[in-house]
């Protein structure tokens, strides 16, 4: 039996399939952020890497229903010789802190600080090979991180946002409209509600938000199957409206309406990987491409823009009957990865 076992971990030692897992924690003031450093087979330094979590992402492993992306992605940058980083964002999963919603994008970057900090202390870290890897809003959290971090080696900024929050939201609704085969006269009326519930121009008033609130609800009600408007109460569209405006007065809200994430990539001098998924709504995913593309203007920055086919936002992929974790997209971190860390 004991030979059986040692034939076994040498099968997997030379796969490159050999890693650890191993529970760590690390501060940012007085707060304890939780999360798990995988490691790699064998000795001497390695080159690292931080996975950023979106917003909305509930632990470590960027759950999607039974999906774990992010827990995919550690093991196979670990198969290629990188020890790898996630946590829990603040207040989710084992983590302390405050709600994400009580913070800001910018606050959350100061956890990429203190992430980098625990990650090259490390003993078996190379610390002149540390990059970082964002998805989403996570991208622009581990942009601000590395605009303050001169040592990271290159960011990963995976489905990353380009525009100004507010302007973000309102492009993104309009092309889920659009998509939605939604008339002009909809879309507009929609979109001027949207503005006003978000509070443009500042001068809006509570009650002008709350209306504007109802009108949004009361148009996604409209657009539900039959059998399902029929069950909606007025007790419901109230309690929508209430949260609707809950939620976009929260400071986590304000403070992402107004961030312009181009201006923390135009500080970076490291090397930057951009992956998109092709599926993101179309007008969505141009306007975004153009964007970068004016950011990175300077011949000294180093960029690349890599497109994914058949994955979703998530990095999930779209076949609507299995739906799996995007080989696709992981194979392109890892060869990104090696080649810029």
């Amino acid at each position: 039996m004991r030979f059986v076992l040692v034939v076994l971990l040498l099968i997997l030692r030379g796969s490159g399939l050999a890693q650890t897992q191993r529970s760590v924690s690390f501060s940012n003031g007085h707060d304890v952020l939780a999360g798990t450093l995988t490691l790699p087979h064998g000795s001497g330094l390695h080159p690292a890497v931080i996975l950023v979590l979106g917003s909305g992402s509930i632990n470590r492993d960027g759950q999607v229903g039974k999906l774990k992306p992010f827990l995919a992605m550690a093991t196979e940058l670990a198969k290629k010789g990188f020890i790898v980083l996630r946590y829990d964002n603040r207040s989710k999963g084992v983590s302390q802190g405050k709600p994400i919603d009580e913070s800001t994008t910018t606050d959350l970057a100061t956890d990429v600080q203190a992430a980098f900090t625990f990650l090259k202390n490390q003993e078996q870290v190379n610390p002149r090979r540390i990059g970082l890897i964002g998805h989403s809003e996570g991208s622009t959290i581990a942009a601000i991180a590395a605009s303050r971090i001169p040592a990271v080696k290159c960011l990963l900024a995976l489905n990353a946002p380009a525009l100004p929050g507010f302007d973000d939201i309102l492009l993104t609704t309009e092309q889920r409209l659009r998509k939605a085969g939604t008339s002009d006269k909809a879309t507009g009326s929609y979109l001027t509600n949207m503005r006003l519930y978000l509070g443009r121009p500042a001068t809006t008033s509570i009650e002008k938000r709350k209306v504007a609130a109802r009108n949004i609800v009361q148009f996604e009600i409209n657009h539900l199957p039959v059998h399902q408007r029929a069950k909606v109460t007025k007790e419901d569209i109230e309690s929508a409206v209430d949260h609707q405006l809950h939620e976009v007065l929260t400071k986590w809200e304000q403070h992402y309406l107004n961030l312009n994430p181009a201006i923390y990539y135009q500080k970076l001098s490291c090397p930057i990987r951009l992956l998109f998924s092709e599926s993101e709504l179309e007008g969505l995913l141009s306007k975004r491409l153009s964007i970068f593309k004016e950011v990175f203007n300077d011949p000294k920055q180093a960029y690349l823009i890599r497109l994914v086919k058949n994955a979703d936002h998530d990095l999930i992929t779209t076949d609507q009957r299995t739906k799996v974790v995007s080989s696709a997209f992981l194979k392109l971190v890892v060869e990104e990865s090696s080649k810029s860390i």
